[in-house]
């Protein structure tokens, strides 16, 4: 009987199934955890049939009646199931493909429309949103019952401008209605939680600090476990006494605030993009930035003054008549007073600054005068000593520490708080262990007492003058486990490796060093910030890390790994970086004059920038080649999308820093016009780009 049309189909099935048992059947006896070993071991068996077929052996066509090629299929396939359940997710890491799962959620879920970015919203400060709905005439957000307008930008996109209210949002999701059609779409919450930073001695025997997520002023007495709670303005910055009353500076307010014992506080306009504060005698000095520009703002008695600066401030010093401020952006120090003087370049931020004699002494994570690159993720963190009246560096001195968090001085002695080793350099030189972890605050009280803070773990705690712990307050109290796994992962974050360095070194407060790094590229490569990274998988310049979890595994292998063991170190690296919110941009538009974006996304349209930067995330999340835009890179080297969102705070740019502002990325370091379109723009257009990156 000759055999119908769908026989040899079938035959052909039930022969690739029993290759696929066999194969499973003989990479269990060979057992090499990985995907490719068992797909080698089909090709083996395949080939193996093959050749036993071409010699006539009919048992090669594996054709069995189906009830004994059922049977003896679960028989041969048993040890396969059992060597898949022991090995479990190994097989995953070893083939690599573990970061399949958030590659391929962050790009599907911006496929979907309409959609927002970015997809965190940080409960204690303002945030802006953009929004992608094709086709849409208006757009607005409902946020646990709360509805906001969404401002329309250009034809499907828009931008919504959320600001704290009285209550904590507590739904996951957020409802986008698209022309009056709801769409439910996800969004994280991070509550916020008190962080006591800026931690300073008080001329009255305790100490002051702020908590920014919290908006609290911390009067913190000499007297063990006393810490007194005040709420102040939106985002607080840094407190100091002045006479009988603490003044506030406040990232997120107006004005200045004038704490005293009784009554309710006084405010003084001073303006938005306070940075930082400092008080000499009876005057305040108040870092600014903002869209005017930076600079430095002096109140005293006899009215204002103001001093435009080069750069954006981090933090200013006054003591004696001479105003010192360091900039993050700049990697310097710049003098105000007695008399101006120019940049003293260190290569790299100071992050930590204190008064010691007549010196002023700048802790930096790897001193780099001449502003060259350093090696391969290694830092050799020192202490440096400045002679401001020369205005020169004196010299540096190693820590012999790991991350230093603050300095202060205490009669000519030096008090250093070691972030990322957990220990204290007390009076005397003496060193001990801190009773908290991540310790970024030490000063002396009265009673021959220290105070220390840790913003990671939100804690206070007292020492006697030999460093034993007196007491300690967690300002936090009892909290929930998602809070205490971003601790976890904030501790993790600034935590030395056996190699001193931490994801800190080049990264002070989550953010950029904006300093240049060769980190075994061969080409020294600009440090990128952390912040607002949710989202957007695959990480680092060369898209190399689809899962934030993994540079856990980089600080194990390459950095050494750590001293002391934390349970879920890599979840909760992971989960305290996505949490993070955008870099605040002081250029960023308030939501009164969204209009004037407009035209700037008219001429982002005309240049041909959403090709690669499309919103909401402003970036399409692919690898493109180097040479399609650098044609002089070799082959092989692989650029990552970076997203637009915050680009005027990034700078330097492009994949080596060549770029100092967005203005020359396309102006000088674009000769082949390969940047998108900017050149066929008229000029007026050209600067509409600009102001619309800036906006960003």
């Amino acid at each position: 009987m000759q055999a119908s049309p769908a026989q040899p189909g079938r035959r052909a099935r039930h022969a690739q199934a029993g290759a696929v048992v066999l194969a499973g059947l003989l990479w269990a006896f060979f057992p090499i955890p990985t995907f490719s070993a068992l797909i080698w071991a089909y090709l083996v068996v395949v080939l193996a049939l093959g050749l036993a077929r071409g010699r006539g052996h009919r048992w090669a066509d594996l054709a069995l009646p189906w009830p004994w090629a059922l049977g003896l299929g679960l028989v041969l396939s048993l040890p396969a199931a059992v060597y898949l359940a022991r090995t479990g997710r190994r097989l995953w890491a070893n083939d690599q493909l573990e970061g399949l799962r958030p590659v391929l959620q962050d790009r599907l879920r911006l496929t979907r429309d309409p959609q927002l970015h970015p997809p965190v919203l940080a409960a204690d400060r303002p945030q802006v949103f953009w929004i992608r709905a094709a086709g849409a005439r208006a757009v607005s957000v409902e946020l646990d019952g709360a509805g906001f307008d969404a401002s329309r930008i250009a034809d499907g996109v828009f931008r919504w401008v959320w600001r704290p209210g009285d209550s904590v949002p507590t739904s996951e999701e957020v409802v986008l209605r698209v022309d009056g059609e709801p769409s439910t779409r996800a969004l994280t919450v991070v509550p916020p939680r008190a962080r006591p930073t800026a931690l300073a001695a008080d001329p009255e025997g305790g100490a002051l600090a702020v908590s920014e997520e919290t908006d609290e002023l911390l009067l913190i007495g000499s007297v063990p476990g006393v810490v007194e709670r005040i709420t102040v303005g939106d985002g607080p910055l840094r407190a100091a006494r002045v006479g009988d009353a603490v003044v506030v500076a406040h990232r997120g307010e107006p004005a200045l605030w004038w704490v005293e014992r009784e009554g309710p506080p006084r405010r003084i306009a001073v303006g938005t993009g306070q940075r930082d504060l400092a008080v000499d005698g009876d005057t305040v000095w108040v870092a600014r930035t903002g869209t005017a520009g930076p600079g430095l703002l002096a109140l005293d008695p006899g009215g204002r003054r103001w001093w435009p600066l080069e750069a954006e401030p981090e933090r200013v010093l006054a003591r004696d008549g001479q105003v010192v401020v360091a900039s993050r952006v700049a990697r310097g120090l710049f003098r105000v007073a007695p008399e101006p003087a120019p940049r003293l370049a260190l290569g790299r931020p100071a992050t930590a600054l204190a008064w010691r004699g007549a010196e002023l002494v700048a802790a930096v994570s790897d001193l780099r005068p001449e502003d060259d690159a350093g090696p391969n993720h290694q830092v050799a963190e020192q202490l440096v000593r400045v002679d401001v009246a020369r205005w020169r560096v004196r010299g540096a001195d190693a820590t012999a520490g790991a991350g230093v968090g603050q300095l202060a001085a205490m009669q000519g002695d030096l008090l250093i708080a070691f972030t990322g080793s957990g220990t204290l350099q007390l009076a005397e030189g003496r060193r001990v262990a801190s009773p908290i972890p991540a310790p970024d605050g030490l000063v002396a009280v009265a009673g021959g007492r220290y105070v220390v803070t840790s913003a990671a773990t939100g804690q206070v705690a007292w020492l006697d003058r030999e460093g034993r712990a007196l007491a300690t307050v967690a300002l936090g109290g009892e909290e929930p486990p998602e809070i205490e796994l971003l601790r976890a992962g904030e501790r993790a974050f600034t935590e030395a490796t056996r190699s001193g360095t931490s994801c800190a070194s080049c990264h002070p407060g989550a953010d950029s060093d904006h300093a240049l790094h060769d980190i075994g590229h061969g080409v020294p490569r600009p440090t990128l910030s952390v912040r607002g990274v949710a989202g957007t998988a695959p990480f680092l310049r060369g898209a190399s890390y689809p899962d934030l979890s993994g540079l856990d595994h980089f600080a194990a292998t390459i950095l050494g790994g750590y001293d002391r063991a934390l349970p879920n170190r890599a979840a909760a690296l992971s989960a305290y970086v996505l949490s993070l919110p955008l870099a605040e941009n002081p250029r960023r538009l308030p939501a009164d004059v969204e209009d004037t974006l407009v035209p700037g996304y008219r001429a982002f349209q005309r240049a041909g920038c959403p090709a690669c930067h499309p919103p909401p995330a402003f970036t399409d999340l692919a690898q493109i080649p180097a040479q399609v835009l650098f044609p002089e890179q070799p082959p092989g080297v692989l650029l990552d999308t970076p997203s637009l969102l915050s680009v005027s705070v990034t700078a330097p740019y492009l994949f080596d820093g060549r770029a100092p502002t967005l203005a020359s990325v396309f102006e000088a370091h674009d000769p082949g016009e390969r940047h998108g379109a900017f050149h066929r723009l008229e000029p007026s257009a050209q600067a509409d780009l600009l102001r619309f990156l800036e906006a960003l």
